[in-house]
């Protein structure tokens, strides 16, 4: 359970990275980088939760 959980920290984590940084490299500000990240998070979040209902 603690690996999966770590697992799932670190994948987060790291699509966070991945959002902000696309964001950032297309020119946008840091707050807007930072709102598009938390909306790609949020969406990441409901699609993972989803399939591990199925």
């Amino acid at each position: 359970m603690k690996e999966g959980s770590i697992q799932t920290i670190l994948g987060n984590g790291t699509f966070i990275i991945c959002a902000f940084l696309t964001v950032k490299l297309s020119g946008r500000t840091l707050l807007e980088s930072f709102i598009v990240s938390l909306m790609a998070w949020g969406i990441f979040k409901l699609v993972t939760s989803k399939k591990m209902k199925l």
